[in-house]
């Protein structure tokens, strides 16, 4: 699954290496991702399974945002990313 994003969506993928390095508000994700709608991001990955965490933050003005980041048991499957795309890339070539 997190394969596709990658192969398919280089946005997804810039997201999901914001939130596998920690917490990741929206204004960080606009900065680092270019990624203006985080929470419908957020939303696909959990629709997908990945386990997100989330929090309030309190802004300086009293405001509040959230954030997200890749819960700590997801990211050993988030690390193991680069031998799976090796692996779907072998089994594309194979098969193609």
């Amino acid at each position: 699954m997190i394969d596709n994003i990658i192969a398919s969506n280089t946005m997804q993928a810039a997201v999901l290496r914001l939130l596998s390095s920690g917490w990741t508000s929206p204004l960080r994700a606009l900065q680092e991702a270019q990624c203006l709608s985080l929470s419908q991001r957020v939303g696909e990955f959990l629709r997908d399974g990945l386990p997100i965490e989330k929090r309030w933050l309190k802004l300086p003005n009293g405001k509040q945002v959230r954030e997200y980041r890749l819960a700590p048991d997801g990211e050993s499957y988030f690390m193991d990313m680069g031998q799976r795309d090796r692996e779907v890339l072998a089994k594309q070539e194979t098969n193609g």
